[in-house]
């Protein structure tokens, strides 16, 4: 896979997560009787939710340790972050132009 297609996964899928989180606000303030109509409410909501999925998949990649739960949580930060197909960072190289 190439280092762009996984910098592509790494941005788009914690984004898509963080939409997805903000709808689950948004049902949840509806069902304890709130609510958030406005678009740019929600559109805060998702920015805010995608910064906190990308974050906390950025945590649990990190944990350190050989020991299962320290392996569960990077597995499940490598699957916030890229749907799990990514198994290490991708690297950046300037490429020089002709």
């Amino acid at each position: 896979m190439s280092d762009g297609l996984k910098s592509h996964i790494r941005t788009w899928w914690p984004i898509l997560l963080g939409y997805l989180s903000a709808l689950l606000v948004r049902w949840v303030a509806a069902k304890l009787g709130m609510q958030i109509d406005n678009e740019v409410a929600f559109a805060l909501v998702g920015a805010v939710m995608s910064g906190l999925v990308y974050s906390f998949g950025r945590w649990l990649e990190s944990r350190k340790g050989a020991n299962g739960i320290a392996e569960l949580a990077r597995s499940l930060g490598r699957f916030v972050l890229s749907l799990g197909l990514v198994l290490e960072r991708p690297t950046y190289q300037r490429q020089d132009r002709v």
